[in-house]
C-alpha cells in the first residue's frame, strides 16, 4: 500500500488516481498530524509525502518509527518546490530515501515509485539496508574498497574517512559512493548513474544526482565548496579521483 500525504485536495486526487490505475492500493491523507500513527496501523510499502507532512511532525517521533521492525524499511518519496528544502530535510536526518520535485510528471513519479518500491522489497529481507552494490560483489576481496583515507566495508555497511566514521541513513548515498568509488578514474555522466546506481530506466530529473552528490560531499570533503575527492566533469558528469 502507498501512503500518499498531500494537503492540496486536487493534487491528491490525482496522485490518488493515477496510482489505483496502475493497480496500486492507495491510502491518502490531508491531514500531516496523522501520518505517523497511519503508518504504525496499516500495512503500509511506501510513502508518499509532501513536505509539509514532515514539517509537521516531532523529529523524535519520527526517527522513532523509523527504528519500529518492519516499519524502518518503509521508502520514503518526498515531494519537493525546492533544492532548499531538500537540503533542510536531509540534514534533520529524517531517512528520506529519494525526492521528487513539483510540479509532478507522472512518467517520473512512476518511476521513482517501481524503483523505490523493489528497494524496499529488499530491506525487509535484511535487518540492515541492503545495497545493490553489495549484491553485486563478485568475489571476498571487493567487500571492502580502500580510496585514499578513504574505507568502503561493504559487508558491514560501514564508511570511514581518515578512521573516523561516517554515518549513512540513506542506502542510496552508500550506493552513489560505492558505485563511484569502484568506477574511481571514469568520467560517469548522470544518465548512467541514475541507471546504475537508481535504477531508473526511464528519463528522470538529473538534478537528483547533483543534490546526492553535493550530500556525499558534505561528508567526505574537507572542503564541500571545493571537492577533490569528486570532481564534476562540466556538462558531462562526475568522477571520483584515482
Amino acid at each position: 500500500m502507498i501512503l500518499v500525504g498531500e494537503p492540496d485536495d486536487a493534487i491528491r486526487a490525482t496522485i490518488t488516481s493515477k496510482l489505483l490505475e496502475e493497480g496500486y492500493a492507495v491510502l491518502a491523507t490531508a491531514d500531516g498530524s496523522s501520518i505517523v500513527e497511519m503508518v504504525r496501523q496499516s500495512p503500509v510499502s511506501l510513502l508518499l509525502l509532501d513536505t509539509n507532512f514532515l514539517s509537521q511532525q516531532e523529529p523524535t517521533a519520527w526517527c522513532q518509527l523509523r527504528t519500529e521492525g518492519e516499519k524502518a524499511h518503509i521508502p520514503t518519496l518526498l515531494m519537493v518546490t525546492s533544492e532548499y528544502e531538500i537540503t533542510y530535510f536531509t540534514r534533520r536526518e529524517l531517512h528520506i530515501d529519494d525526492y521528487i520535485k513539483k510540479p509532478l510528471m507522472w512518467e517520473e513519479l512512476q518511476a521513482c515509485v517501481d524503483v523505490l518500491l523493489r528497494r524496499g522489497r529488499s530491506r525487509q529481507r535484511t535487518s540492515k539496508p541492503l545495497s545493490r552494490a553489495k549484491l553485486r560483489l563478485p568475489s571476498s576481496e571487493e567487500q571492502v574498497l580502500t580510496a585514499g583515507e578513504l574505507r568502503i566495508d561493504i559487508r558491514r555497511y560501514q564508511v570511514t574517512m581518515r578512521g573516523q566514521p561516517i554515518e549513512f541513513n540513506q542506502p542510496l548515498l552508500f550506493d552513489l559512493l560505492t558505485y563511484l568509488v569502484r568506477h574511481r578514474g571514469i568520467v560517469l555522466t548522470r544518465d548512467h548513474l541514475l541507471q546504475q546506481v537508481w535504477g531508473y530506466k526511464h528519463i528522470h530529473d538529473s538534478r537528483t544526482v547533483d543534490v546526492h552528490i553535493h550530500w556525499l560531499r558534505e561528508k567526505l570533503e574537507e572542503d564541500p565548496a571545493n571537492p577533490k575527492l569528486i570532481q564534476t566533469i562540466r556538462g558531462v558528469g562526475y568522477r571520483f579521483r584515482e
